[in-house]
């Protein structure tokens, strides 16, 4: 039961950041995925399972409010957290930097992703490469990172507190 409502309030708080918040943090168009982070730090403690279902729940919600390719998020979230949840297995998870190198390795595989999905059903003005090497995907891609580090700590912080209790 406990789990359900962790699961219930991180779905809630994250998209709220999300949604209602990320215009406000926009930095030259680009803004922090809290989304991927919080699937990141789902496939990191919970597993592969958690952070799929995670990734295709937040993808679906973003994409139904969308104007992008329907199902491109949905699709990148839950695979993300599902090679994040696979790759957290090998890897000594609790340590910081370790944390910022999942975070850096899923960010490099949804922003790749974004561009390749996006150029596949554009109008073919740009190549593949200006797609992906876009410069609002370098921000997004950085201040996802960057504020991915503090948002790690600050979860881990509160399933330590929600499992005290």
């Amino acid at each position: 039961m406990k789990k359900t409502f962790y699961l219930i309030f991180v779905f809630i708080l994250i998209s709220i950041l999300q949604f209602f918040f990320g215009n406000y943090l926009s930095l030259w168009g680009g803004y922090p995925n809290f989304i991927l982070i919080a699937i990141v730090y789902l496939g990191i403690t919970r597993g592969r399972l958690d952070a799929a279902i995670a990734g295709f729940l937040f993808g679906i919600v973003w994409d139904v409010f969308s104007t992008d390719v329907f199902g491109m998020r949905m699709l990148l979230f839950s695979t993300t957290g599902y090679f994040i949840g696979v790759l957290s297995k090998t890897i000594d998870t609790d340590q910081p930097y370790s944390q910022t190198i999942i975070m850096v390795f899923a960010s490099i595989i949804y922003f790749l992703g974004i561009s390749v999905i996006l150029f596949l059903f554009s109008d073919g003005r740009e190549t593949l490469l200006q797609a992906i090497f876009n410069w609002k995907n370098f921000i997004c891609f950085f201040a996802t990172v960057i504020v991915a580090i503090p948002a790690l700590l600050f979860l881990k912080i509160i399933n330590r507190y929600l499992k005290e209790r």
